[in-house]
C-alpha cells in the first residue's frame, strides 16, 4: 500500500495538511502530462476490495486493471463498480464502462472512473468553523481495445486523467497493456497499470501478473461446479512485492465464491489482508458484492457491482 495508509489515523484538518505533504511535496506532483496525476495513487486505496490478482479481473469495468479483459463472451456488457473504504479515510470510488465486441478478434472498450476523499473541511483557529469543503479527486476516462488469436488476448488502454487538490490541479495520459492466456484448466495473466507516456517517469505505475489453474470441478448437492487456485503479484518501482493468492468455487456459472489474502506493504509495515467477494448471474445480470479487511486495522472496505449483458 501508499504512504496514504498513515492519513487514516489523522483528523480531517490535519489529514488534509499530510496529503498535501504526500502528494505535492513528494516529488510526485507536477505539471508534467505524459503521466497520471500524484493523485491517481488513491486508486490504490479504494481498490483494495480486489478478491484476486488484479491482472484476472473481469467485467464491463475488468478492463480498469487489465486492458485484455475488453474482449467478453457477450457482445455488449455495459456496468459500475462502487468502491467504499472506511470513514476514517473517507474515500470513495466509481469505476463504469461498456465493451462492444466487433467480432470474435476484436473489441472495443470505453471506460470512466472517479474516486475522492470527503470529510475535508477548511477552518480556522476553531475546529467549528465551516468556510466550505475542500476538493480532492483524480478522474479519468479511457479508450481501448482488445485482439483475440486463439487461446490469447491482448488489450490496450489509452486514459486520459484530471485531478484536483483543492485549488492545484493536475492532468496527465497513460497507457497500458494487458494480456491473457487461456488454456483448458490455466490462465495467465500480465498487465501495466498507469504507465506514463513520458517512460521516465514511472513512480505511480503497477505491474501485474498472475495465475489461475482448476485443479477439480466438484459436484455440490447435484450442481456441476468448477474450483479455482489463483496466485498473482503486484510491483512498483522502489516498493516492495506484493503478492497473493486466493481460492474460488463456481456453481453452474451462476454463483461464484472467492476468498484470497494479500500481503501489502507501507510504511515499514507488511500486513496479510484478508479478502471475500461473491458473484451472483441472474440471467443478463451479474451482481458482486467484495469485502476486504483494511491496513493496520484501519477497518473494511467494500465493493458492489453490477454487469449487464445488454446483447449477447
Amino acid at each position: 500500500m501508499t504512504p496514504l495508509l498513515g492519513l487514516a489515523k489523522l483528523p480531517a484538518v490535519h489529514r488534509l495538511r499530510a496529503l498535501r505533504g504526500t502528494l505535492l511535496l513528494s516529488g510526485l506532483a507536477g505539471a508534467a502530462t505524459a503521466q497520471a496525476p500524484a493523485s491517481a495513487d488513491l486508486w490504490r486505496l479504494s481498490a483494495a476490495t480486489l478478491a484476486g490478482p488484479a491482472a484476472l479481473e473481469s467485467g464491463a469495468s475488468g478492463a480498469f486493471w487489465n486492458p485484455a479483459a475488453a474482449w467478453a463472451q457477450s457482445r455488449i456488457r455495459v456496468g459500475a463498480q462502487v468502491l467504499q473504504t472506511p470513514d476514517v479515510l473517507g474515500v470513495t470510488g466509481l469505476v463504469a464502462g461498456a465493451s462492444y465486441r466487433w467480432s470474435e478478434a476484436l473489441a472495443g472498450q470505453l471506460l470512466v472512473g472517479r474516486t475522492q476523499v470527503g470529510d475535508l473541511v477548511r477552518t480556522t483557529t476553531s475546529p467549528t468553523s465551516d468556510l466550505g469543503s475542500i476538493p480532492v479527486y483524480e478522474q479519468m476516462v479511457g479508450m481501448g481495445a482488445a485482439l483475440r488469436h486463439g487461446v490469447f488476448t491482448g488489450g490496450a488502454l489509452l486514459r486520459g486523467h484530471n485531478a484536483r487538490f483543492d485549488s492545484d490541479r493536475d492532468n496527465g495520459v497513460t497507457l497500458d497493456l494487458g494480456l491473457k492466456i487461456v488454456l483448458p484448466r490455466l490462465s495467465l495473466a500480465a498487465a501495466t497499470h498507469f504507465f506514463p507516456l513520458d517512460v521516465g517517469s514511472r513512480d505511480l505505475t503497477d505491474y501485474y501478473a498472475a495465475a489461475e489453474g482448476q485443479p477439480a470441478s466438484p459436484s455440490v448437492w447435484g450442481t456441476p461446479g468448477r474450483l479455482f487456485l489463483r496466485y498473482g503479484v503486484s510491483v512498483r518501482r522502489g516498493s516492495d512485492v506484493e503478492h497473493g493468492g486466493g481460492v474460488g468455487l463456481e456453481l453452474d456459472q451462476r454463483f461464484r465464491l472467492d476468498a484470497a489474502v494479500v500481503r501489502e506493504t507501507g510504511y515499514a509495515d507488511v500486513s496479510w489482508r484478508p479478502a471475500v467477494g461473491v458473484q451472483l448471474r441472474v440471467g443478463r445480470y451479474l451482481i458482486t458484492a467484495a469485502r476486504s479487511s483494511g491496513l493496520g486495522g484501519l477497518g473494511a472496505s467494500y465493493r458492489i457491482g453490477l454487469d449487464v449483458d445488454a446483447l449477447r
